[in-house]
């Protein structure tokens, strides 16, 4: 029994030293997206302990400017010249979600975002998202109405909210 104990012990010390960074990098990432609000959300990697942190990162691209690019295209459009920006308020969090919804405001546009974990003194390797288009994969809800006063009717305004109004 105690080498059975051992051997158990051994395995776990072992498993957590030598835990790659794939296997602690954030699983199933992708966007959440109601009526335009943009919310990137993903699960803690194999061997993360609550003290784990989080950083995400985003990059877009303007689809007019690259007329062939279909959003199945999967590619990094760092290669255009566009550069990956930390957004500042999901910059080493622990919660498992960022609201990207002021990034990626301008709907025909492609967005990528991707995130890495910092855990036992090392980072994941980053993991990113398929391309993001707010126009496209955006689910738009309906309202829920209430009758308020016996009234028949409900007034329902809807606000989009770009960069040149913000």
């Amino acid at each position: 029994m105690a080498a059975l104990e051992r051997c158990s012990f051994l395995w776990l010390f072992l498993s957590i030293i030598f835990n790659s960074e794939e296997s602690r990098a954030p699983q199933d990432v992708k966007f959440i997206s109601q009526n335009f609000h943009n919310v990137l959300h993903w699960k803690p990697g194999n061997g993360i302990e609550n003290t784990t942190l989080f950083f995400v990162q985003h990059q877009s691209v303007i689809s007019d400017g690259f007329k062939g690019i279909m959003k199945d295209d999967f590619f990094l459009n760092s290669r255009f010249g566009h550069e990956w920006a930390n957004k500042t308020e999901c910059w080493g969090i622990r919660v498992t979600c960022c609201d990207l919804t002021r990034e990626t405001i301008l709907l025909p546009e492609l967005f990528f975002a991707r995130v890495r974990a910092f855990s036992f003194n090392k980072f994941s390797n980053w993991t990113m998202i398929e391309p993001f288009c707010p126009m496209t994969d955006s689910k738009c809800i309906s309202p829920k109405c209430k009758d308020v006063h016996n009234r028949a009717f409900c007034t329902i305004l809807f606000v989009v909210v770009t960069r040149y109004n913000m």
